[in-house]
């Protein structure tokens, strides 16, 4: 072949070559927020997405085309994406088409794809080590489709979408209900989901359509699956189920000894005398009940089984019960007194919290232990007294109780813990017996300004032994200290006849005016607010006697 012949066949090849180049490019498009390619027969398939959505929803159409396929890396690298809908017209997922996405946790994937490409989901991307690594990562999808393939080809949980219900396969192969995604206004539960028996129910979304639930007979398992559904009014069960029963809408075992569930807008409830424990979250943010009366067959209410309970303001506790756990009471703004039975033995953690109705709560003899927190927030709770079988006063267990005037502490606690008493913006003083061998910090005489600082109260006074936790605490603090002297005395009985009546503050006038001798008082208890013997003692004692307020424990041993 000469050279002309030679140089007339590359003058061809780069013709066809740029021609081709020009072919190629013409069939890639932008539309808004995506690159996409023309696939033919009326199909395209996405190449690139620009936009910085956290929520995306890919379109089944552009500019008349049929998205079916999702390319290469096409949504990679979005550090910014939660959330990702793809349409059912979608055939094809392309390799790294998700990729690198660590605020994508999981992806629903239509039944019409039968193609993902490697690394397209779940897998992110370590620079550092220039490696790729999986996620924690779920996929919602079908039975027998390509999305469960995906899944368990690369370890990635997988939970199937069947009928309007998200459900879990579980080890013997029955059914384990993970969300409702339907319309329904009366729900009834199907026994058996795509074959597999349905046995438990871990939740069933907090739609505000459903008004009532009716339980097959094989469910064994429900996980507190009712608590969001806001507007239910009622439960029922199938009658040969073995586990569950239902009385008057609400939820029980089957013996009906526990209490397990109670519609949200449940207006009243009535337990029957068969029940001894209310379980957790029973009663959870049931927003129309005011009054329950709680039988006496009762013994244990379960954590957060009234929380929320807004309109809650009578309650009659059983006579037997013997633990509260945490949380029961919490946010039951409108409770105002509580009687609690001699019965009690603990009060968990935050059972009271947020009580702001809350005047008075007595605490039996019988209580030993009260929780973290019991009555934080309490803030209409104006005095309270701690029985002699309470060894320890734990953190923030009257953090926020504002109107707080006086506070008991038996000479057996031997512990208050940090921000016990924090907020407490009524109370001036407080006796801690010598029994205290540690106060945590901020625990006593400090509030919290709007920075979240904690700010040391004016004028508070602690009331102690000398060489004991409660002056190592107050010279800590820089908080003023009183001596309590080790045979007790009574604050302001200042002529020492072991009762304060008017004549006390006639003694301390009368001394005052130099009337009677120094002898003839007694110092300590006759200076009520710490601060030496003056006029106002006299006048604390003559309003503590017309039982007006007084911020100190007059009448009281010191």
């Amino acid at each position: 072949m000469n050279n002309k012949a030679l140089s007339i066949i590359l003058v061809l090849v780069m013709i066809l070559t740029l021609f081709s180049t020009i072919s190629f490019s013409a069939s890639a498009e932008t539309n808004g927020m995506y690159d996409y390619e023309i696939l033919g027969n009326g199909t395209a398939e996405i190449t690139y997405y620009y936009g910085e959505d956290s929520d995306v929803v890919i379109p089944f159409e552009i500019d008349g085309y049929t998205v079916t396929s999702i390319g290469e890396s096409a949504f990679a690298y979005k550090d910014n994406i939660e959330r990702v809908e793809i349409p059912d017209t979608v055939i094809s997922i392309g390799e790294k088409a998700f990729f690198d996405l660590f605020m994508l946790y999981s992806i629903e994937i239509p039944s019409s794809v039968v193609s993902i490409g490697d690394y397209a989901f779940g897998y992110l991307y370590a620079s550092y080590d220039d490696e790729i690594f999986a996620q924690e990562f779920t996929i919602y999808g079908e039975l027998n489709t390509e999305a469960q393939r995906y899944a368990k080809a690369n370890g990635f949980e997988f939970k199937m979408i069947q009928d309007d219900f998200v459900i879990a396969v579980q080890e013997d192969n029955t059914a384990e209900i993970l969300d409702y995604l339907g319309e329904e206004t009366d729900l009834i539960i199907p026994a058996q989901i795509d074959g597999m028996s349905v046995t438990k129910i871990t939740y069933l979304g907090n739609s505000d359509r459903i008004k009532s639930v009716s339980i097959p007979n094989g469910v064994t398992q429900i996980d507190f699956s009712f608590r969001e559904l806001e507007n239910l009014e009622s439960i029922t069960v199938d009658d040969d189920n073995s586990t569950f029963t239902s009385v008057l809408g609400a939820l029980y075992n089957k013996d009906i000894t526990s209490l397990l569930a109670v519609p949200c807008k449940k207006a009243s409830l009535a337990i029957p005398d068969t029940v001894s424990i209310i379980g957790d979250q029973a009663c959870f943010g049931c927003s129309l009940i005011e009054s329950i009366t709680i039988p006496d067959t009762v013994t244990e209410i379960g954590g957060s089984a009234f929380y929320a309970c807004e309109k809650l303001n009578s309650i009659t506790t059983s006579k037997n019960l013997v633990s509260i756990g945490g949380y029961v009471f919490f946010g039951c703004s409108s409770l105002e007194n509580v009687a609690l039975p001699d019965s009690l033995k603990t009060i968990g953690n935050s059972a009271f919290s947020r009580c702001s109705g809350l005047k008075t709560i007595n605490i039996p003899k019988s209580v030993t232990s009260i929780g973290n927190g019991a009555f934080s927030g309490c803030s209409s709770l104006e005095n309270i007294v701690i029985p002699k079988s309470v060894t320890v006063i734990n953190y923030n267990t009257f953090n926020g109780c504002s109107k707080l005037k006086s506070i008991e502490i038996p000479d057996t606690v031997t512990e208050i813990g940090f921000w016990a008493f924090l907020n407490c913006d009524s109370l001036s003083s407080i006796t801690v017996p010598s029994s205290v061998t540690m106060i945590g910090d901020n625990a006593i005489g400090y509030y919290e300004n709007e920075n979240l600082d904690y700010i040391l109260k004016d004028n508070f006074t602690i009331y102690g032994y000398t060489n004991t936790e409660a002056e190592r605490y107050a010279n800590a603090n820089d908080i003023a200290f009183v001596t309590i002297q080790e045979n007790p005395v009574i604050l302001g009985d200042a002529d020492g006849d072991d009762i304060v009546t008017i004549i006390d503050a006639t003694t301390i006038q009368r001394y005052l005016a130099n009337l009677i001798s120094e002898d003839r008082v007694d110092l300590i208890v006759a200076d009520i607010n710490g601060d030496g013997i003056d006029i106002l003692d006299a006048t604390f004692i003559q309003r503590w006697l017309a039982d007006f307020s007084v911020d100190y424990p007059i009448g009281e041993e010191i």
